[in-house]
């Protein structure tokens, strides 16, 4: 919202994809993603998780999320494990000390699974 003139989410999204933007993740914390890209639209639930800290969560799911995609992982698949990844850390007390692995990821989201 705060890089577009319209006021509601949606508008939002449809005023950066026409300016160029290829495509927008949108994070919701417990209520999983959002991705749009003008012709797709895909929503991620969340991890069920007990937060202790939600400092560096946003960061981790970024970074998950930009380094899944652009290592050519299926947009779902990414999707997923940036909101692992946003889950794992907040069960974690500071910035950092919530990063995961790609295995400590596989093996979080397999037991949300079972």
């Amino acid at each position: 919202m705060l890089l577009a003139s319209a006021s509601t989410e949606k508008g939002a999204i449809d005023e950066l994809l026409q300016r160029g933007i290829k495509e927008i993740v949108v994070k919701r914390g417990k209520d999983g993603a959002s991705y749009y890209d003008g012709t797709t639209t895909l929503g991620v639930p969340a991890l069920a998780v007990e937060e202790v800290d939600p400092t560096g969560a946003g960061d981790c799911f970024g970074g998950t999320y930009v380094a899944c995609h652009s290592q050519g992982m299926a947009l779902e698949q990414a999707l997923r494990y940036a909101c692992a990844a946003g889950a794992w850390a907040v069960n974690y007390r500071g910035p950092m000390e919530g990063t995961a692995t790609l295995d400590e990821l596989d093996a979080f989201i397999a037991s949300q699974s079972e």
